[in-house]
């Protein structure tokens, strides 16, 4: 439907009715976190894929894609640092057929270097090869906690 909140109720809904793959279509992206706090496997964002859609176009670029990895099994994962908060980037093991790709800090997204300290209120952006990566991954570092960020955006809104 057009109405976020419609669309949240009927996600959850789905959730409690153990649907295996709930999917919701939202227009306010400063829900997204919420989302995955309640356990949603996907948001979709028209408003957000036409944007950058539209800006690659408008600079030329040629981008892959994106939706041919998940096609192809590779999911991305944004996750808090948990534990590893206050840790550099070089001193974290990740699973095999893992990547942290990029981090978003302060409305900030950042490529990760070797010597990038994790903050408590950066989400992390992992590629993972698999659900069973993605698992793996979530022991590591936990489930993805709301942050200072996603309230203010909440509030918003």
């Amino acid at each position: 439907t057009e109405s976020d909140a419609l669309n949240m109720v009927i996600a959850i809904l789905g959730k409690r009715f153990s649907i295996s793959k709930v999917i919701v279509k939202l227009n306010k992206i400063g829900l997204r976190t919420t989302c995955q706090e309640i356990g949603i496997d996907h948001v979709i964002s028209p408003t957000l894929s036409a944007t950058m859609e539209i800006i690659n176009l408008l600079r030329g670029h040629d981008i892959l894609d994106f939706s041919l990895l998940i096609k192809g099994g590779i999911r991305l994962v944004e996750i808090s640092p948990g534990e590893m908060t206050n840790k550099e980037v070089k001193e974290i093991e990740l699973p095999e057929k893992t990547l942290l790709i990029g981090i978003l800090r302060d409305d900030v997204a950042l490529i990760p270097q070797e010597n990038t300290k994790l903050s408590e209120n950066d989400i992390l952006l992992i590629l993972a090869q698999d659900n069973e990566r993605v698992e793996q991954v979530k022991e590591i570092f936990g489930e993805l906690k709301k942050t200072k960020r996603s309230v203010e955006l909440d509030e918003a809104e």
